[in-house]
Formats: C-alpha cells, structure tokens, sequence
C-alpha cells in the first residue's frame, strides 16, 4: 500500500515537471540612445579585418527578443536591430553584404548573431 502511494506521488511529480514554467513578463530596458556608436564598436571589436568595414548600416532597434536556448532561459528581451556591412577579406576583396542581427540591452550588445532564428524579423 505503501508502495502504491509512492508510486502514485511519483508519477504526478513527474507531471508536475512537464509543465512550462511561467513566463515573467519581458524586460526590454530603456531605449538605446546611442545604438549606432555601439553596434561600430562591437563590430570593429569582432569582425576580421575591422578598419576595412565599409556601407555600414541598420534599423532603428525596435522591442524584439531572440531565442537563446534552455539552458539561458528560452528568450533573451531587449532592442533589436538589423546590421549590414561589407568587409574585406583576407585576400584584399570585399566579400558583399554581411547581415547580423543585434540585441541591445543596457546600453551593450547582449547577443549578437547570423542564424536564421536570431534575423527571424529582419
């Protein structure tokens, strides 16, 4: 009997954990004022050949959030922008348009990326 009750307390345990946690509410923090100055800065700092970047442009930010996986929460929240650049490569041409999508957040970039899910919007 003992048992069975266990048993019994295990399985709905277990249903309990398959059910999603609660969303908070998104937090997208104030608006990026200086957006652009910080999207240059990120990209001399992480793009191959940076002083060659040329045709630099992108959207005004804009709320949007970015799947960030499991692990990290599921979506990460802040000011979205779509970035275009083209860039010299090693070999001294310019490659064409590049495209990454940026998420602003706080004043920095928070996640940054070229992956269909992350540009889903741009």
């Amino acid at each position: 009997m003992a048992r069975r009750r266990f048993l019994l307390i295990g399985f709905f345990l277990t249903l309990a954990g398959c059910y999603p946690a609660p969303e908070n509410p998104p937090d997208y923090g104030p608006f990026p004022e200086n957006y652009e100055s910080v999207v240059k800065t990120w990209l001399a700092g992480h793009v191959f050949n940076a002083p060659t970047i040329k045709d630099v442009t992108m959207t005004k930010p804009a709320e949007g959030k970015i799947w960030v996986g499991n692990l990290y929460g599921g979506f990460a929240y802040g000011w979205k922008t779509c970035v275009s650049y083209d860039v010299q490569d090693r070999d001294g041409r310019y490659k064409g348009l590049q495209h990454y999508t940026a998420l602003l957040k706080d004043g920095a970039i928070a996640h940054a990326g070229i992956y269909d899910l992350v540009n889903e919007g741009c």
